[in-house]
């Protein structure tokens, strides 16, 4: 009785391991393993680094006993370093880089490139045409006396 027992559990491991033959069968299956294990092994040391938690990033509010607002960013400091956000400056800001980009490539251009220069200079002219304030465009010639270069 003991052989057959033997023989039962010998039956049981070769079904097992041919399931586990049949698994391995799987061409792509062995290949993405095998992919993940060379990309896990070739970046084990940036995995090993620590991560900060992202959810600790900002500082909590903190109170004082009275339950009034003390944190960094209820300052008067905070308050005076940091300036109201204004959309208008931040489009002529936008602007005058724009302005500032088509004058350096006006001044890149060949002497020979005279259709491409004409193009850029009505470009600049015509964003110059935009602005509402008779300083904004006087600045914006004066950035093109700056910086593009007459052959």
């Amino acid at each position: 009785m003991v052989e057959g027992k033997d023989i039962e559990a010998q039956k049981e491991l070769l079904v097992e391991l041919d399931n586990e033959d049949a698994q391995l069968d799987n061409a792509q299956e062995v290949y993405w393993d095998f992919i993940h294990w060379a990309m896990n092994r070739e970046h084990a040391t940036l995995m090993s680094l620590p991560v900060p938690d992202r959810h600790t990033y900002f500082v909590p509010v903190q109170l004082d006993e009275t339950g009034e607002d003390v944190s960094a960013f209820n300052t008067l400091d905070f308050a005076r370093v940091r300036k109201r956000f204004s959309k208008e400056a931040y489009a002529i800001k936008k602007r005058f880089e724009h302005l500032y980009d088509l004058a350096t490539t006006y001044s890149v251009l060949e002497p020979y490139q005279q259709q491409a220069m004409r193009r850029i200079k009505e470009r600049f002219s015509d964003e110059v045409r935009r602005f509402r304030m008779a300083r904004h465009k006087v600045e914006a010639w004066q950035l093109w006396n700056r910086v593009a270069y007459w052959p």
